[in-house]
């Protein structure tokens, strides 16, 4: 496509590290049916001046929207079609009740209790045996003696 639209050098991210660093010559490929793809890439990356480097999801992410985007849009081979995107504001109400859920945060009662002496307790301390504080965030111990970060009802 680059060489159709004459744009000559360019530099490809992928979010791939194996592909990436198979195409580099990074990495060994040992399936022979890829053979014929990669030096077909790398003839094209050479003759163009052009690089492959890895990027990650998280720095991939306005791309990653696109592909989803363009793998739910149906257009016929004659359409051509503009998309906009633009920001969408809460509504005041929205924002109201999301300050609201934060105030009314269930975990605070149990961060408070593991904090108090034992007479001041609202929760039974059966029932707060269960939880721990780690780097000031509330975590439910499981019998099997497993961690759950405990997150407020906007999180779940």
């Amino acid at each position: 496509m680059a060489n159709e639209l004459n744009l000559g050098s360019i530099e490809v991210k992928g979010d791939s590290r194996l592909v990436t660093k198979k195409l580099n010559d990074d990495f060994h490929v040992k399936e022979p049916h890829l053979f014929p793809y990669r030096a077909e890439a790398q003839r094209m990356m050479s003759q163009t001046g052009s690089t492959l480097d890895h990027t990650g999801r998280g720095g991939n992410k306005h791309a990653d929207s696109l592909a989803t985007l363009e793998s739910k849009v149906q257009l016929n081979e004659e359409e051509e079609g503009t998309v906009m995107i633009r920001r969408k504001e809460l509504h005041i109400t929205c924002k109201e009740d999301l300050s609201f859920e934060e105030a009314d945060d269930w975990r605070q009662v149990y961060i408070e209790d593991l904090t108090r002496m034992d007479e001041e307790r609202v929760i039974p301390t059966q029932a707060l045996k269960q939880f721990v504080m780690i780097q000031g965030g509330l975590c439910y111990r499981a019998p099997v003696g497993s961690l759950a970060r405990c997150v407020n009802k906007r999180k779940a």
